[in-house]
């Protein structure tokens, strides 16, 4: 009898502890409002309008978990889980778009190898790659979206960036780059800065953004990063020039930089 009274008791506190905690997080914002005169008989309305809110906290990690990828016909490339890995190695990918698209990506990929301990290069077999770079229509890319990314955090991942072919009208060479940079920037874990200097913005970048240092703390929490850019903590992304800028000054064109 006794242990069943003191089980009683231990039940109740606690219940009476989680009523508290619960009724310490209810906030009970209320109206008044009196209104005359009302009816046939032309009475005082008076109205007590009680709105109890408990606030329910949803992290964005936790949002993440639920969110799912866009998805295409397109066959995915074969390695794409390897994008999901902290030291990357050889990132292959298959460039399946031409002119300034093609070209912006060849540049965003030696962009990202002066950034990451990887080595980012064009692959045209599926069977090898883990990137594909694809042209597509609205019904993935809306008329204000240039290019779309698939995220790795996300459902239904398979390292896939579209692209809206005729915005080619449109761009610069530039903000094409800056916008294929900012595409693989999503794919390797990076969200949308606010900052609008950062090449993640999320709107009108224009190739003469940087990696700030919010970006290179993020990008440090999914990937290994070179040495020289854990020291400085930003890169302009114009550091990599285009193929014909760097040819017609004699330089190479790897985009790595010594360790």
């Amino acid at each position: 009898m006794q242990k069943s009274l003191e089980r009683h008791h231990l039940l109740t506190a606690r219940l009476a502890s989680a009523m508290l905690f619960i009724l310490n997080l209810i906030s009970v914002p209320f109206q008044n409002n009196v209104n005359f005169p009302i009816g046939q008989y032309s009475r005082v309305q008076d109205v007590l309008n009680v709105q109890p809110v408990i606030p329910i906290s949803l992290n964005e990690d936790s949002l993440e978990d639920r969110r799912s990828n866009w998805t295409s016909d397109d066959a995915p490339c074969a390695k794409y889980d390897s994008l999901r890995k902290p030291l990357l190695g050889n990132i292959r990918v298959k460039i399946d778009v031409n002119g300034p698209w093609a070209d912006g990506f060849r540049r965003a990929l030696r962009f990202w190898n002066t950034v990451l301990t990887a080595n980012f290069h064009e692959e045209a077999d599926l069977g090898a790659c883990s990137v594909r770079i694809i042209n597509s229509g609205p019904h993935i890319l809306n008329h204000a979206i240039v290019a779309r990314a698939q995220i790795t955090e996300w459902a239904n991942f398979q390292g896939k960036i579209a692209v809206n072919p005729g915005s080619v009208k449109e761009m610069s060479s530039a903000e094409i780059y800056a916008a294929a940079v900012n595409e693989l920037g999503h794919m390797l874990g990076l969200k949308h800065n606010a900052n609008i200097h950062s090449v993640m913005y999320f709107l009108d970048i224009d190739g003469t953004e940087s990696l700030d240092n919010k970006d290179v703390l993020d990008l440090s929490t999914h990937h290994k990063l070179r040495t020289p850019i854990i020291s400085v903590g930003f890169l302009p992304i114009q550091t990599v020039q285009s193929e014909s800028a760097a040819e017609a000054k004699g330089q190479a064109i790897t985009g790595s930089v010594v360790n």
